[in-house]
C-alpha cells in the first residue's frame, strides 16, 4: 500500500474511533481517491457515513463492498452484519455472523459474533 494512503488510513481510523466523523470522512474520500478499491477505505468510509450523517443506503453500499473486495476480513464482515442488524435486515445477518466464526471463532471479533449470533438463533 502506497505510504501516503497508509498514514492517510491510519489518520481516518483514529478520527473515526474517537468519534470525530467529521474529520475521518474527507481522510477515508482522500483514501478513496488514491485506492478506490481499497477494501479499508470503503469499510470506514461506511461506517462514517452511516453513524456519524445517518447516510445509511450509501454507507451500507460501501460496507458491501468492502466485504466483497475482503471476504476473509473478520472486521469487515461483522460490521456489515451489525449494520444489517441496526437496519432490521435479520435475514442476512446470521449467515455473516457463522462466516465470521469460520474464518476463526477464536478471535476477539469471532468471540464478538459468537455473542451476536445467540440473538439470530
Amino acid at each position: 500500500m502506497d505510504p501516503v494512503v497508509e498514514a492517510t488510513l491510519a489518520a481516518a481510523h483514529r478520527a473515526r474511533i474517537e468519534l470525530d466523523y467529521e474529520k475521518a470522512k474527507p481522510l477515508f474520500e482522500s483514501v478513496l481517491e488514491r485506492e478506490a478499491d481499497c477494501a479499508e477505505g470503503k469499510h470506514g468510509l461506511g461506517f462514517v457515513l452511516m453513524m456519524g450523517f445517518g447516510e445509511f443506503d450509501d454507507g451500507l453500499r460501501l460496507m458491501e463492498e468492502a466485504a466483497a473486495l475482503a471476504p476473509q476480513n473478520q472486521r469487515i464482515l461483522l460490521d456489515l452484519a451489525k449494520s444489517y442488524a441496526m437496519l432490521g435486515e435479520d435475514d442476512k445477518v446470521r449467515p455473516l455472523l457463522e462466516r465470521v466464526i469460520a474464518l476463526g471463532g477464536d478471535t476477539r471479533e469471532g468471540q464478538d459474533a459468537r455473542n451476536q449470533l445467540q440473538y439470530y438463533l
